[in-house]
Parts: C-alpha cells; structure tokens; sequence
C-alpha cells in the first residue's frame, strides 16, 4: 500500500488488483470492494495523479507502485456522453481515454481516504469533549472541579467509556 497527501486527508493506494490481468467495470469494483471499508475505484483526477510524464512504460514512479502495467486502469469517472462508458487511464504512455464498462479493458488499482494525523486530532479532541460533556450530564456538574480533572473521570467512567467505544 502506498499513501499519497491529499487535502482532507491521504489517499492509501492498493497494489493492482485481479493478478494485472484487465477485468470489466463491474469486476473492477467488486475487487475494490473486497478490499474492505473505504475502498473503491480512484475517480480519473486521483488516477492521474499518479502519472509521471517524465518516465515511459510505465508512467509512474516504479519504486512507489513496482507492480504497475503499462495498461489502463478503471477509473470511477463516468462519461458524460454514454452511461456504459468510464474513464480509463493508461499508464503505458500516460494518458486517459473511455472503455466500456463491459468490456475488459482494464486492470485495477483501489483507493481509499485516510484522515490526516491534522484530522485525527481534531477527531480526538472532538470525542474527548464529548466525553466531558457526557460525564456532566451524567454527573450534574463538574462539582466545581478544574477541566482536566472533571475530564480524567470522565474518561474513566464505564458509560463514557463504552460511548466513546461506540457500545452505545
């Protein structure tokens, strides 16, 4: 797997899929979605991504994504002229072109978002406060304790513990 920066977050790139052999539209997502949670078809923008014009058979960085074939790969972009086409991009000579959802045109390489560390922790300090703010509508108050210790007990009391566990 291999991570990539992206605004919101980093884009974790699968190895090619299917034995890089070129599969259909329909198996191309079934194969990203046996992956598990979050994984999918990379939309053309984020395909194309990973192009570098300045390499040739293949068109991308080998030491970062060695299994890559000189072939199209799926994309999840659909065209905006014909329901049974999609986006495919080529990374042979590195540029994109449509296929047939039916045919099999292309392999396969899955994407998934990945929160940045920056998001985690917004992510953690969000949770955390609503651990306090749990711990005070379960306890009343904050019996006049500072912050950080109405926040300790919060964090060790079973209910918030198990609501911060998603058990509840």
């Amino acid at each position: 797997m291999t991570t990539e920066p992206k605004a919101e977050g980093v884009l974790e790139w699968s190895a090619t899929l299917c034995d890089g052999k070129n599969v259909d539209y329909a198996e191309a997502e079934k194969a990203c979605a046996a992956l598990g949670d979050g994984w999918r078809l990379p939309t053309r923008m984020e395909l194309e991504s990973l192009l570098d014009l300045s390499r040739h058979d293949p068109c991308i960085d080998t030491e970062r994504f060695p299994d890559t074939k000189s072939k199209w790969y799926w994309t999840s972009t659909p065209c905006a002229w014909s329901s049974v086409r999609a986006w495919i991009v080529c990374f042979y000579y590195g540029y994109a072109n449509y296929g047939l959802r039916g045919n099999s045109d292309a392999c396969v390489r899955a994407v998934r978002s990945v929160p940045s560390a920056e998001s985690r922790e917004a992510s953690a300090v969000e949770a955390l406060a609503r651990a306090a703010q749990k711990y005070v509508e379960v306890r009343g108050s904050t019996h006049g304790q500072p912050a950080r210790v109405a926040l300790q007990a919060a964090l060790s009391h079973p209910e918030i513990a198990a609501l911060l566990k998603g058990d509840k």
